[in-house]
């Protein structure tokens, strides 16, 4: 009896500790419509850059037990790469309201002293260290790590409008380096504490033009004495061939998306920019929308079809029944998808809606075309 008491005692523990747990889990997701946790951008101007988490490696120099000590850091230098301008930070983080945000600067940590990894309160000494952690005081340890260096002071404010989004902005001029933004528990030496967050990126110039190679210097080569021979008739002239012309290189395809008031009053329809130095002739453009709420829907499409739009004209585009609240377009949390084909060639761009209020550009932010049709 008692073996059978015990059993469904641990039972019932074990049902409680997981409904507690599947509790916590819920409240970290977030609710149709809304951005997910930790979500990142970094803001320069009128353009907007996802930062995107990536995990770091823990370099083990010393173990004492079950604590282990090294480096948190990466292999590499971050992938993603910025314009040397002043940028913004907007993060979402309802739950901490960005109070442990951090601004990094990254340096690069080839060896360190095994000595400073030690994981007792009270130093070892040098004559002892060795039999302790099986290693010299002073041995070079291999890092190899792009790490955590310098702290950038931010300026932390909530966004107005926006429950749970706060902008850090930069208290001095970034110059170009490798940075990361994070919620501390990453400076190092330090124990291995788990996995934090960590969403790195590169502040860089454009790389400059290439210049072609120079030409190969043409060897001279002695020729012997021409050998006369006796006078022959005359060909006529050649005509001269005329020069090959090198095939011009096409333009980059692009366009550009955002709202127009239309009438009645309140109501909102599609703009579509011809961004190009050309024309566009024989014109499809399809509009599609996917709803936060459903992902697995897609609205859509709405076609407009026009002989030509010239360069720097827009393509006014109405919704129809098939779109969310097509009186007034309020689509904030969707995804949007534009499809140009026309004669020039085939634009597909994508943009998301952050913002429940207002129009124009500014509440649209361009993100990956990831539609399969």
């Amino acid at each position: 009896m008692r073996t059978r008491e015990k059993t469904c005692l641990i039972a019932i523990l074990a049902l409680v500790f997981l409904g507690v747990g599947t509790a916590g889990v819920a409240a970290r997701k977030a609710a149709a419509g809304t951005p997910q946790y930790l979500e990142m951008y970094a803001q320069q101007g009128l353009k907007r850059y996802r930062l995107k988490p990536i995990d770091l490696t823990f370099r083990t120099i010393l173990t004492l037990g079950p604590d282990i000590s090294g480096y948190y850091g990466l292999p590499d230098p971050p992938p993603q790469r910025l314009d040397i301008k002043p940028l913004e930070i907007m993060v979402f983080d309802p739950e901490t309201a960005g109070a442990t945000l951090r601004l990094d600067r990254l340096a690069f940590v080839d060896t360190a002293p095994a000595h400073i990894f030690d994981l007792k309160t009270s130093r070892v000494d040098a004559a002892i260290f060795d039999k302790i952690y099986h290693v010299a005081y002073d041995a070079a340890a291999p890092i190899k790590l792009w790490c955590v260096g310098s702290n950038i002071p931010l300026h932390l404010t909530p966004v107005a409008g926006k429950p749970g989004w706060y902008r850090a902005v930069p208290e001095a001029p970034l110059e170009a380096g490798a940075y990361a933004v994070n919620f501390g528990c990453v400076a190092g030496p330090r124990t291995y504490t788990g996995r934090p967050d960590f969403y790195p990126f590169v502040l860089a110039a454009a790389p400059p033009p290439t210049c072609p190679p120079p030409a190969k210097m043409k060897r001279r080569i002695k020729r012997r004495p021409a050998v006369e021979c006796p006078p022959v008739a005359a060909c006529p002239p050649a005509k001269p061939e005329p020069a090959a012309t090198r095939p011009a290189t096409p333009e980059q395809m692009d366009a550009g998306f955002s709202y127009v008031t239309a009438s009645p009053k309140g109501r909102r329809e599609y703009r579509i920019t011809n961004s190009n130095a050309i024309p566009w002739h024989n014109v499809n453009i399809s509009v599609f929308m996917r709803d936060s709420r459903f992902p697995k829907t897609v609205l859509g499409p709405v076609t407009t079809y026009k002989d030509i739009v010239l360069p720097d004209h827009s393509v006014s585009q109405a919704p129809d029944k098939t779109f969310l609240q097509y009186e007034t377009l309020n689509d904030a949390g969707a995804t949007l998808y534009l499809k140009v084909k026309c004669k020039e060639g085939i634009i597909k761009k994508a943009w998301k809606n952050l913002d429940s209020e207002g129009s124009g550009p500014a509440t649209l932010t361009e993100v990956p075309w990831d539609l399969k049709e």
